[in-house]
């Protein structure tokens, strides 16, 4: 998880670059995945949580 977030960084700081990712660059692909994976996680995890406490 920290080495995603931390890639994410990099990303980010070199977004000036090139503004959108390379989807024929296989890692460019599987960092964008990883990086909408955990998005979507920590999307359920706000959404179901309270559900379940409340």
């Amino acid at each position: 998880m920290g080495s995603i977030s931390h890639q994410y960084g990099q990303d980010m700081a070199q977004a000036h670059l090139r503004p959108t990712p390379d989807l024929t660059n296989f890692h460019e692909r599987r960092k964008l995945c990883a990086m909408n994976f955990q998005a979507v996680r920590i999307a359920l995890i706000i959404t179901i949580i309270p559900e379940m406490v409340g």
